[in-house]
């Protein structure tokens, strides 16, 4: 009696089990990791240069972060990979900003000066005036 009788298996599956263990130390296949390895990698000079920098000017837009990185480290870096390695700190351009609305009182005051006008961000009327 086989280890295929024994298992229920056919033996093309058990000498399939048998070769991955003998390769990988596991019965299946290791998942393979897709894509080119990231440019911007955490704990990584560039990502703590790129958040020294959002720090001091937290309004920059991604397209901005992907200048700065070109011009402090002559490194072309898409847009899409500044905002996942962002992610991994969890920042995000919104709650910078709510952050520094709240540091500076100048910003605060000059944000409900503006929403008691009635203007929203992009500075066009909100409000509907009933004449």
């Amino acid at each position: 009696m086989s280890i295929a009788d024994i298992a229920g298996f056919g033996k093309r599956t058990i000498s399939r089990i048998r070769a991955n263990i003998r390769a990988f130390g596991t019965p299946c296949v290791p998942k393979a990791t897709g894509g080119q390895r990231s440019r911007i990698l955490p704990h990584n000079v560039i990502l703590d240069a790129l958040l020294d920098h959002l720090f001091v000017k937290p309004d920059l837009y991604l397209d901005e972060t992907v200048e700065f990185i070109w011009d402090a480290f002559n490194l072309s870096v898409s847009t899409d990979s500044v905002y996942r390695s962002l992610q991994i700190y969890n920042w995000s351009k919104k709650k910078t900003q709510q952050v520094a609305y709240k540091r500076v009182p100048d910003l605060r005051i000059h944000r409900t000066e503006l929403y008691k006008l009635g203007y929203s961000k992009d500075r066009t009327t909100v409000k509907c005036s009933q004449t």
